[in-house]
């Protein structure tokens, strides 16, 4: 869903490595040093890809799973033969339990041996990726708000040029609209102003 993808010759973890590879390189504001240290953990998931596909790729023998659901339906039906005699009526409760529990320990060792089959959140790690990259754009916005304090506000946008992005001004706008303090909002307002002025240059 995250990627569109209908194919099922095409492997998703690869296109969306591929896709992250890509967004960094349409990054124009990064230097070389910049791109190249945020490529070198994509560079690395990549080499990680593999032998994951193994994991995914490599089925569960299906006589192994035919075996064990036996062995189990077969024990579990013989139980009361046993156990009847001295647990009376009391042993259809022990046979639920019993069945309930060794089933549900089955259940739990195929989804197990499947790990990446929906057990992932990709959704929570998205949104914590998401904050962490506006976490970084809150920081370098108060940098430039202290240059702004000390009379340095131009050097810090000359400075900072090369990260200014249309992110930074949606920040900005959240920032003003949730600031509450009038001269906090005034510096804010300023360094808007000279962001835009370095983005229009």
């Amino acid at each position: 869903k995250l990627l569109n993808i209908r194919r099922d010759d095409v492997s998703k973890p690869i296109a969306l490595l591929d896709q992250i590879h890509a967004e960094i390189f349409s990054l124009k504001e990064l230097d070389v040093s910049e791109r190249n240290w945020l490529l070198k953990p994509v560079e690395q998931l990549s080499d990680l890809v593999s032998p994951c596909e193994m994991i995914v790729q490599t089925p569960v023998p299906q006589s192994y799973v035919r075996h064990t659901g036996r062995f189990l339906a077969v024990w579990l039906l013989s139980l009361p033969l046993s156990l009847a005699a001295h647990a009376g009526w009391l042993m259809v409760l022990i046979e639920l339990i019993a069945s309930w529990c060794l089933f549900a320990i089955q259940e739990i060792g195929l989804r197990l041996e499947d790990p990446f089959n929906g057990q992932i959140a990709m959704n929570i790690f998205i949104k914590t990726v998401k904050k962490e990259v506006r976490q970084r754009y809150v920081m370098l916005l108060e940098e430039l708000l202290q240059a702004h304090a000390d009379g340095h506000l131009d050097d810090a946008v000359n400075r900072w040029s090369h990260r200014f992005d249309d992110k930074l001004l949606e920040v900005l706008e959240d920032e003003q609209r949730l600031e509450t303090a009038e001269t906090r909002q005034t510096m804010i307002v300023a360094v808007e102003r000279g962001v835009k002025q370095a983005l229009e240059a």
